[in-house]
């Protein structure tokens, strides 16, 4: 499945939640971007990760 917004889409809440916390746990103190929620897109229907 792909998403015209040109972000991975997950099935579900609990498959993006799940990527969300592996994400937390593999981000070094370097990294300037850090995903902090999920949120269902109206493009696709599916969930993605944002940082803001």
């Amino acid at each position: 499945m792909t998403c015209p917004t040109g972000k991975r889409p997950y099935p579900n809440k609990g498959a993006a939640r799940t990527a969300l916390a592996s994400a937390t746990r593999r981000r070094n103190s370097r990294q300037q971007r850090r995903e902090t929620r999920a949120y269902r897109c109206l493009s696709c229907n599916s969930w993605h990760l944002t940082s803001n």
